[in-house]
């Protein structure tokens, strides 16, 4: 059974689909704890959250679309690795 079938996938996302929308969250969290270090603190932490912000909004749409993890996003999609190693 692969995970597309599953149901903790009731809309039946791919799960290149799944991946890309993880990055996304995680970026977005990091670009709202770095804008909100830059407005509530004082001092180098300030400078340190608006640069994590801005690095985090440059590399989002690279990290989305990266093209290495296709073939191995892919075999997890096929169901060609065990849920052992889905885990890992």
């Amino acid at each position: 059974m692969s995970f597309a079938d599953s149901k903790y996938n009731p809309l039946n996302y791919s799960a290149s689909q799944i991946a890309k929308a993880l990055v996304s969250l995680v970026t977005t969290a990091i670009i709202l704890c770095g804008l909100a270090a830059g407005a509530f603190v004082d001092g180098p932490l300030a400078a340190v959250g608006l640069w994590a912000a801005a690095g985090a909004a440059a590399l989002t749409p690279i990290a989305v679309f990266l093209k290495g993890a296709t073939p191995v996003l892919e075999r997890w999609e096929n169901g060609d690795v065990g849920d052992h190693e889905a885990d890992a």
